[in-house]
Order: C-alpha cells, then structure tokens, then sequence
C-alpha cells in the first residue's frame, strides 16, 4: 500500500524554524519554473513571497 500524508502549516511558523528553512523554501519557489509556479497558482504572488521570505535571512 502506498499512501500520501499531506500537512499544513501557516508559513509564519514554518520560516521561524530557522534561517536554513526560509532561505530552502526561498530557493525553491525562486527555482520553479513559471509553468508550474502558474499551475500551483503562485506566479501571481511569487516576487512578493521571495521579499518577504528575505526578511528572514
């Protein structure tokens, strides 16, 4: 059996885990390729997420 557990976390918590995380998260987001950030819907918002995710580096 193959199953998929998915959580949800308020991205607030999950950048204060540390530095590491939010610099993880910043390079992915800034990593994705337009398609993929369209189809996830974030392309919209991705260059204001990538500032905001600088503040905790």
């Amino acid at each position: 059996m193959f199953t998929i557990r998915t959580y949800q976390q308020p991205i607030t918590e999950y950048v204060a885990r540390g530095t590491d995380k939010a610099r993880t998260l910043h390079s992915l987001i800034e990593r994705l390729p337009d398609d993929v950030a369209k189809y996830k819907s974030l392309a919209h918002y991705r260059e204001s997420l990538l500032a905001w995710l600088e503040g905790y580096f």
